[in-house]
């Protein structure tokens, strides 16, 4: 027997940023740390997987495990192995790689 999601398992880059504003929609609190974790890395150019986890030390951000499974896809944990870390290095590239929503995911007041 073939199950739907061996058909429709998506890359959580297909539809990235529309996860980010879905998870956030209720919890500006929690929005406001993601997006100051992306004005950091924005700031710091060549950033690693190593910057974010020491980032992170200092920097808590809670939910990250719920926030990367939603945007993973994950609805059911089977196993705790999961680089959490790395999986927000990835992110966090991806939206500072994207310029055309620069204005969107940021805390700081641009120029016009």
């Amino acid at each position: 027997m073939k199950y739907l999601k061996e058909y429709i398992k998506e890359s959580f880059e297909d539809n990235l940023f529309w996860k980010i504003d879905k998870y956030f929609v209720r919890n500006n609190e929690e929005k406001k740390l993601f997006i100051d974790i992306i004005d950091y890395f924005r700031d710091h150019p060549g950033f690693n997987k190593k910057n974010v986890e020491e980032y992170l030390e200092n920097n808590k951000f809670d939910k990250l495990d719920k926030f990367i499974d939603f945007i993973d896809d994950i609805v059911q944990k089977n196993n705790d192995e999961r680089d959490y870390n790395y999986i927000l290095y990835l992110v966090i590239k991806k939206v500072i790689d994207n310029k055309n929503l620069e204005r969107k995911y940021t805390n700081k007041k641009l120029e016009s």
